[in-house]
């Protein structure tokens, strides 16, 4: 590659260069009064989804105005090449772009080699903590603004999937790492970044801006990076209580609440005192050890258990230090098995008997206030390729320990209402399905080991007889099941029915599409009822689903139908002739509709999608 002098150029300017055979642009800003006698630093930008190197700089300096937080440093812009949809780690070979734009402004300005940081925003935020924490000594810091990291199973470096982050070298290199409230498809990821980062013992400040969604923060707030990066930490005295873990249940007289303390500050801490509440019982434990910068212990506390009404603890760390909002964490637990004769019954209107394992995925379950069969929310998961890569994983949640000795039938039932997804050509070269997975379980150990009583998936889940299909866009998933597309399930639990301490888990095991919705869920429920149910179920089927023209239906004796919008105002209205089962839909305008098919016995509903 040729290098081509700059060093009589300054202000904003692009530069072609030669890489793996092509033209790629690099974006510079550098001060107006550089002197090429003098050192300066240098910030490498990493630019995010669909952007390029030059609308990149310019929003950084004449917006963000950045040149004004780094004012003794030249900003560059490596541009991500033709593929503006990825980050700079595809194509396989184009993240080495990012070292020919450090040695081509080495090669043309003076440059302190201790003075260089790497920044990224979004994708180009996920490309800068991959490289940053693959070459730790090349850098003085890493500034990350809300870093697009491509759901849990990247963070957790899974093969294939993930750009394999390697953690064990973030111990020596700052980490500012800056993220809106707002940004809800990557700020729960970054929390978990975080943590794994704290982990790791690195130096890392998490920086969130409350209510700021997809972008980066203003200049008074990236301005707070500089001392961050001067003395790895903000504070001289910070101790944090980053985390505290303890059984969901107990169901013992004792748990252990194991208590991970953090010095969050630039000096040495020695001693401080650990304090547990539970109830009316106070447990203190002093502590004389040593905690360098970074550095973390666990302190585990055993509780003893004198009070079972009692659902929640507090924990907090007293010290001296500069920052106390970071020294107490509230957790809850189950201390009281729910022990009671006859039917036990959760409507989910609020999760006072459950407990959900949140993992930081957008792919979890959730209380729903739109699907629900009775009341006014039931248990909800949503999940699609249209999202992160979720394969695999897991969303659970789980009960409070139940008697089950004390419930005359051993029986659990719930309604279910599920819709996964289908893709044909030109989408995909093939007809392709993608279908989560339900999954019931039971402890009768305490939740040390779970045995599984019930799994579903796909057609056999799905309580609606065609998928959702060729979803392009979130809109065109938004199942709300009918009355009509809910089914009651039943599982014989004889085989449980001393266990005083039962414990049950709900798993959703993500294929990477579905709608799933749980509701009245009950113990001692009669089996005869529910088999009654079952017997009675017809599905309404209309084809096809997306409609043009016209769609057909299988019920017999429509008198009227009517199509509503999804807020349930009428928008059409129609009568069909005797014995025709079919409806022409062209005097509709594209969208999705609520399709009411009404009779003298009953309403049957249906969602359909028209496409002209």
């Amino acid at each position: 590659m040729a290098i081509i002098s700059l060093k009589a150029q300054t202000g904003s300017f692009n530069k072609d260069v030669l890489f793996n055979g092509e033209t790629r642009q690099i974006s510079f800003y550098v001060p107006t009064n550089y002197d090429s006698t003098k050192q300066v630093g240098l910030v490498l930008c990493l630019h995010g989804f669909g952007d390029n190197s030059s609308n990149y700089r310019n929003a950084v300096i004449n917006t963000l105005k950045w040149n004004t937080i780094f004012s003794n440093s030249i900003l560059v812009f490596p541009d991500g090449g033709n593929d503006a949809n990825s980050d700079f780690y595809a194509p396989a070979g184009d993240v080495s772009f990012i070292e020919t734009t450090i040695n081509y402004c080495k090669s043309n300005y003076n440059i302190n080699s201790s003075e260089v940081i790497l920044q990224g925003f979004s994708l180009g935020g996920r490309s800068a903590l991959k490289y940053g924490l693959d070459h730790p000594t090349s850098f003085k810091a890493l500034l990350l603004n809300t870093p697009a990291l491509q759901g849990l199973l990247d963070l957790q470096n899974k093969p294939n999937i993930s750009l394999a982050y390697q953690f064990e070298n973030a111990s020596s290199l700052p980490i500012f790492i800056s993220v809106g409230t707002a940004d809800d498809a990557y700020f729960s990821l970054n929390e978990q970044l975080v943590y794994k980062l704290k982990l790791s013992k690195a130096p890392v400040y998490f920086q969130k801006i409350t209510g700021m969604g997809h972008t980066i923060a203003v200049n008074a707030q990236i301005r707070k990076c500089l001392n961050f990066f001067e003395q790895k930490a903000v504070l001289a005295k910070d101790i944090e209580l980053f985390d505290v873990t303890s059984p969901l249940n107990v169901c013992s007289n004792t748990f252990i609440a194991d208590c991970f303390i953090r010095n969050n500050g630039s000096s040495n801490i020695q001693s401080f005192k650990i304090k547990l509440k539970i109830g009316e019982q106070l447990i203190e434990k002093s502590m004389d050890m040593l905690i360098k910068p970074n550095d973390f212990v666990n302190v585990p506390l055993e509780v003893l258990v004198s009070d079972k009404n009692q659902n929640s603890f507090a924990v907090s760390v007293d010290f001296k230090d500069d920052d106390s909002t970071n020294n107490i964490i509230t957790k809850s637990i189950s201390l009281k098995a729910i022990s009671q004769e006859g039917i036990i019954k959760d409507g989910f209107e609020n999760l006072n008997n459950w407990t959900i394992q949140k993992s930081g995925s957008l792919f979890e379950w959730y209380l729903d206030d739109v699907a629900k069969k009775s009341g006014s929310f039931s248990l909800g998961s949503f999940n699609t390729i249209l999202y992160f890569n979720t394969l695999n994983s897991v969303e659970s949640v789980v009960s409070k320990a139940i008697d089950l000795s004390k419930i005359d039938k051993k029986t659990l039932s719930f309604d279910v209402a599920f819709n996964y997804t289908k893709y044909t050509p030109p989408y995909f070269s093939e007809e392709t399905n993608f279908s989560d997975t339900l999954e019931l379980q039971i402890s009768t150990d305490c939740g040390n080991t779970f045995q599984t009583i019930y799994k579903k998936g796909g057609k056999e889940l799905a309580t609606t007889p065609e998928p959702m299909l060729n979803p392009l866009n979130i809109s065109q998933l938004d199942f709300i099941p009918t009355n009509e597309e809910w089914r009651r399930e039943i599982i014989d639990l004889k085989n449980y029915a001393s266990s005083s301490n039962a414990i049950f888990k709900i798993n959703c095991i993500s294929g990477m599409g579905g709608v799933l919705n749980i509701d009245n869920l009950s113990f001692g429920e009669d089996v005869m009822s529910v088999k009654q149910i079952k017997k009675e179920e017809k599905f309404l089927n209309v084809y096809p689903n997306p409609a043009n023209e016209s769609f057909s239906f299988n019920l017999d004796k429509i008198e009227s139908i009517r199509f509503l919008d999804l807020e349930g105002k009428l928008v059409s209205e129609t009568k069909p002739e005797l014995g025709v089962q079919s409806v022409n839909t062209s005097h509709l305008a594209n969208g999705m509709y609520i399709v009411q098919f009404i009779s003298n016995e009953s309403v049957n509903s249906k969602r359909i999608l028209i496409q002209h």
